[in-house]
């Protein structure tokens, strides 16, 4: 069991890491957000644009078809420099954020809650693993309930962000390049399968071991 309790311990503290890791590239994330919106808003007022409605940056993966081959210098030193071919694979643009997006968009902040408690589930589960208080409903409970709530934010994301890549093919078109996609949030899918698969094989050995102290 010593080698539980620390792995427990481990898990803990890897989590209070990589949140407060987090928390600089948040906030940098959010900075550049508001920065480019103010942009975008004043670059409309100067050249009498129309703004578009409800708007949301989006990056698209691109494809060259019929797009013209662009050089790049390249120092090679020694005074010497020589020219290389280039092509973008991503571009970063406005457009107009889709009512099904927006939806989407408030559900998952909503269930931003139900992950924050899962995460605290999670800790309390860890901590009693750490005293050795392993098979017992109250950590069946904790279990399920961040197991679930991952998996139900990542599906609202997947939807969201599918929706945001329906919209931005109709609305971008770029001359000379096919659009291939948007950048989007990695979800291990199978990862949070076994995930659940793994919860419920242990709600089944809580299950069997509550039984086995009964009959005992």
């Amino acid at each position: 069991m010593k080698h539980i309790k620390l792995l427990g311990i481990l898990t803990i503290l890897i989590i209070i890491t990589e949140f407060v890791l987090s928390i600089p590239s948040g906030m940098e994330s959010f900075q550049e957000g508001m920065e480019a919106g103010m942009q975008e808003a004043t670059a409309c007022k100067n050249n009498a644009q129309t703004p578009l409605p409800h708007p949301i940056k989006v990056t698209v993966q691109v494809s060259p078809v019929n797009a013209p081959l662009q050089t790049v210098t390249l120092n090679c030193g020694q005074n010497r420099t020589t020219q290389a071919v280039y092509a973008t694979d991503s571009v970063t643009c406005n457009i107009s954020e889709p009512a099904s997006h927006a939806i989407l968009t408030i559900i998952s902040i909503i269930t931003l809650f139900p992950v924050l408690y899962g995460v605290y589930s999670l800790i309390r589960l860890l901590i009693c693993v750490s005293r050795k208080e392993v098979f017992s409903r109250r950590n069946c409970w904790w279990l399920r309930w961040f197991t679930y709530s991952t998996a139900l934010f990542s599906l609202l994301i997947t939807l969201s962000e599918w929706v945001l890549e329906r919209a931005a093919l109709q609305q971008i078109q770029l001359p000379g390049y096919e659009i291939t996609g948007i950048d989007k949030t990695y979800v291990e899918w199978s990862s949070l399968f076994v995930m659940m698969l793994l919860t419920e094989i242990f709600a089944a050995g809580v299950k069997l071991q509550e039984e086995q102290d009964l009959t005992i």
